[in-house]
């Protein structure tokens, strides 16, 4: 059965991690987006220009799952990139 490399973002919450809070991505530059959008709260361009949260801390983490698993239980929130014309 083929594998395939994904990435979770997890959420931790004074050091505990939150077991309901798991967004998989299939690339890290978009799991990477995602924590830094989130940990800023902002969907700026630039979002680490604004004040990080104290709240929670976000991790993108490696996981191997079968192409099975990726096509029926675990669906991923990969955006398209979008070209701005300038």
């Amino acid at each position: 059965m083929p594998e395939m490399l994904v990435y979770v973002l997890l959420m931790y919450v004074g050091g505990e991690q939150q077991p309901d809070f798991r967004v998989h991505f299939r690339t890290l530059s978009q799991c990477s987006k995602h924590k830094v959008a989130i940990e800023h709260q902002s969907g700026a361009d630039f979002p680490y220009i604004f004040p990080k949260t104290n709240r929670f801390s976000l991790l993108c983490m490696p996981k191997i799952v079968t192409s099975e698993q990726a096509g029926r239980e675990i669906i991923f929130h990969d955006l398209p990139d979008v070209e701005v014309d300038d």
